[in-house]
């Protein structure tokens, strides 16, 4: 083929079926894309007189099994020879100074290429998935190594790089799974990222004098380096450089070194060791999370900034020493450190960010610095070992959860500073017995001292104004409690399940009291509720079954299931009744009620009679159901509506006065019961 010319034109014989192609002298260039896939092909002869194959000439060539590459040729172009499957022989030329980008890639069958001494440049991808490669050797003369140039050779075991070569491009040898070691000449100073990221069977790594840095990814997931020893020239080692290294046991920093980036030894979890040089000026996020095995680290006092999670998980880590010019720990900076039991800290701290100690589950005494002026969410939380931690005076804002779940801890002193303890805060502490709050604090954050289960009392400032929601919910020992003059609302689930409170003190002030405020207070036999008292919500007294009687402030909103499973409930009057409250069995409702809400009254068996006021227009569903005691009812006419199942189960009522015109449903009352309308 080309008789009389001297190139064939681009696309020529694109996608030909001829099996043999023989191209005759004279010709000096191919274009691009001249014979691409000709999926027939298998044998080409090509000229001595050619000097230029174009841009992917043979591309897809699968049938083809072998090329020799004529003296002429100095440059072979980009995707040449690309996903040419059968290729497994090719002679390069002694005059070639350059393989162009992605060249040979996809040649499954190449298994070996002797690489002619010229050649300068290997392109991007030149060779990417030749996955019968099995060694190389790269020529002197070689300057750069494109990036990805053998990418994901997965058999190639043996690389000679030359002394002269400069620059490794970006995953050079990435996913090289066979490759077992690697030496970098001294010419080495450009070591891309990722160059032998995914090479699992490398085991040892000898560098070169004359690298500054090690780049991001360069030897991650590499799983089978057990050790290495960085040149001193190295002053930055870049985010995950050798994270995944599970078989890495030591490594040896270079004193030159100035920057740990984030992740570079993340999940090494067989590092045992590692001495930080004392340069180092900052360890970046998780620079070294989950080195499960890390025992010890030393960190210089050069030392000023160590990212978010950067020791995290490094359950064998007993004690460490922070530097001295470290002014914050960042956020779960020393999280999940399960053996963590001393702490040397910085004399300049300033903030201790959120988790940095959660689940050191071994740490017992701490001691905070006297600068630190904030400490994060959940700073301590689960730190279960933790008995004693003295704040300083210096501290003015704590997060949420920041000592939650810390069950070993027997007392806290909050700083005279502290206006707020947040949500939420020492939920679930155990063993709190003695909280000292200081006079000036605002507020208590919802669930502070929730399932605090041995707090038997506390004294709440006078200055506190809001007490957030179950902040003393399911605290069982804690037998009583006033509320200081400034709280006006009792909030949700306050002492919910409080099964020792006895006795509560309600400001003057007081005008609402929230859903489930006291529900489950089951010894709670009495409580004074003040005159401004404008709204008893849902459930706000259900199951106080010690709850004996009541008065209720005139205008009082009372919304459904107030006073549910309150089973020793004998009496309720108004407010402004004088005399004996207990032992009457009556439920005297104040004028202003118009609603008995749903289950208000339900499993309320002490009650033996009920006097409505003229007010009321609805009686709730289930409102006094199960009450077993209840033996008569008048309804006032000012009822219009009575719902289901009002007084299902009041099996000792008897008869029931209900005025004309009063709609109810049908199994308001039990069948053994009289209506008797008027």
């Amino acid at each position: 083929m080309g008789h009389g010319m001297e190139a064939i034109p681009a696309g020529a014989g694109h996608g030909g079926r001829m099996e043999e192609l023989v191209i005759e002298e004279g010709v000096t260039a191919i274009g691009m894309h001249a014979f691409q896939y000709c999926q027939r092909l298998k044998r080409v002869t090509l000229p001595q007189s050619l000097q230029m194959i174009g841009e992917g000439a043979f591309e897809g060539c699968t049938e083809l099994v072998e090329i020799e590459l004529p003296a002429g040729v100095t440059q072979l172009s980009p995707y040449a020879f690309r996903n040419c499957r059968q290729l497994s022989r090719v002679v390069l030329p002694e005059g070639l100074v350059e393989i162009g980008e992605e060249a040979f890639s996809g040649c499954k069958s190449l298994s070996a290429v002797a690489f002619p001494a010229g050649v300068a440049s290997i392109g991007p991808g030149a060779f990417k998935e030749c996955v019968a490669l099995v060694s190389i050797a790269l020529p002197a003369s070689l300057l750069t190594l494109g990036h990805d140039a053998f990418a994901f050779c997965t058999e190639l075991a043996g690389v000679t790089l030359p002394e002269g070569l400069q620059a490794i491009g970006q995953g050079a040898f990435r996913g090289c799974a066979a490759l077992t070691e690697i030496a970098f000449p001294a010419s080495l100073t450009d070591l891309g990222r990722a160059a032998f990221a995914g090479c699992s069977a490398m085991a040892a790594v000898h560098f070169s004098s004359g690298l500054t840095k090690i780049n991001e990814n360069t030897f991650v997931l590499c799983t089978g380096l057990t050790q290495i020893r960085l040149p001193e020239g190295v002053a930055r080692i870049g985010g995950k450089a050798f994270a995944g290294c599970i078989g890495l046991t030591r490594i040896d920093l270079p004193e030159n070194l100035r920057f740990i980036g984030d992740g570079a030894f993340q999940n090494c979890i067989s590092l045992s060791e590692c001495a930080v040089p004392s340069g180092v000026a900052a360890i970046g996020a998780q620079a070294f999370k989950r080195c499960i095995e890390l025992a010890e680290i030393d960190l210089p006092d050069s030392v000023t900034e160590i990212g978010e999670s950067a020791f995290e998980e490094c359950r064998a880590l007993p004690g460490v020493v922070l530097p001295d010019g470290l002014r914050i720990i960042a956020p779960r900076t020393f999280s999940g450190c399960l053996q963590l039991t001393g702490i040397k800290w910085p004399s300049g701290l300033q903030e201790i960010g959120e988790r940095a100690f959660a689940m050191c589950e071994a740490l017992q005494t701490v001691a905070i610095p006297g600068r630190v002026t904030r400490i994060g969410e959940g700073a301590f939380a689960s730190c279960t070992s933790l008995q004693e931690c003295i704040l300083p005076e210096s501290v003015r804002k704590l997060g949420h959860e920041v000592f939650s779940n810390c069950s070993a801890l027997a007392s806290i002193a909050i700083p005279a500073g502290m206006k707020v303890i947040p949500a939420q805060a020492f939920s679930a502490c155990t063993q709190l017995r003695l909280v000292d709050l200081p006079e000036g604090l605002r507020e208590i954050g919802n669930a502070a001292f929730s399932e605090c289960v041995n707090l038997t009392s506390m004294d709440l400032p006078s200055t506190v104004t809001a007490i957030g929601t179950g902040a003393f919910a399911k605290c069982v020992k804690l037998t009583e409690i006033d509320l200081p003059a400034r709280i006006h609302l009792v909030e949700d689930g306050l002492f919910q399940g409080c099964t020792k409170l006895v006795r509560v003190g309600l400001p003057a002030g007081v005008e609402r009291i929230d859903m489930e405020a006291f529900d489950g207070c089951i010894v709670l036999a009495d409580i004074d509720l003040p005159e401004g008292l404008k709204r008893l919500d849902t459930r706000a007294f259900a199951n106080c079954m010690g709850l004996s009687g009541i008065r209720l402030p005139k205008g009082v909103e009372l919304y459904h299931d107030v006073f549910a499973g309150c089973s020793a409930m004998t009496s309720i009057a108004p407010a402004d009744v004088k005399g004996p409250l207990t032992g009457t069995g009556v439920i005297a409702l104040p004028e202003g009620v118009q609603v008995i809400g749903r289950q208000m009254f339900r499993n309320c068996n002490s009650l033996q009679a009920i006097v409505l006021p003229e007010t009321v227009d609805t009686i709730g569903e289930e409102a006094f159901q199960n009450c077993q005691g209840l033996v008569c009812v008048v309804i006032p006419r000012s009822v219009k509506r009575i719902n289901r199942h009002a007084f299902h189960g009041c099996t000792r009522l008897a008869q029931v006065l209900l005025p004309h015109g009063t709609c109810y449903r049908k199994y308001v009352f039990p069948r053994t019961c009289k209506v008797v309308k008027y």
